[in-house]
């Protein structure tokens, strides 16, 4: 989950080396397990797109959703990621956006934008097992 919450937010990043990288960048390199690709490709998308096969149009993680490409329960996970680095990604604009403008410009539904003002426990603590919000995780964090 943490690597998908890397990966929604636009990279993975080498720890060895501090390199931010693709998902297929991170496969190729051994940084991340080539049978957990599929996962980080969905991930990956929710910062660059998904791309809908009807229209070719890129997509946000929200609109991803609703059309039913991506569960809920993925959807919460990404979009939280995003919002404790800046907001909402637009991968039209390639910007972080407050989740009120995301809302305002369709990338996610009045649905998701309750959801995420609940602020719902999508990760597991690797300590406790507890299930908490990635910003809670986040300032769990040490800067080595």
């Amino acid at each position: 989950m943490l690597l998908e919450a890397q990966a929604a937010t636009g990279h993975i990043l080498d720890p060895k080396f501090n390199e931010k990288m693709s998902v297929d960048a991170a496969c190729s390199r051994g940084v991340v397990d080539t049978e957990d690709r599929d996962v980080l490709i969905t991930a990956e998308a929710a910062s660059t797109g998904f791309k809908d096969p009807f229209s070719g149009k890129l997509l946000s993680v929200g609109q991803a959703y609703k059309k039913g490409h991506v569960d809920k329960e993925t959807t919460l996970r990404l979009l939280q990621a995003q919002e404790s680095v800046g907001g909402i990604l637009d991968p039209v604009l390639s910007v972080y956006l407050p989740k009120d403008a995301a809302l305002d410009r369709n990338l996610i539904d009045e649905e998701i934008y309750r959801a995420l003002n609940k602020k719902p426990p999508c990760y597991l603590d690797p300590d406790t097992q507890q299930k908490v919000t990635y910003t809670d995780l986040k300032k769990k964090c040490r800067m080595e």
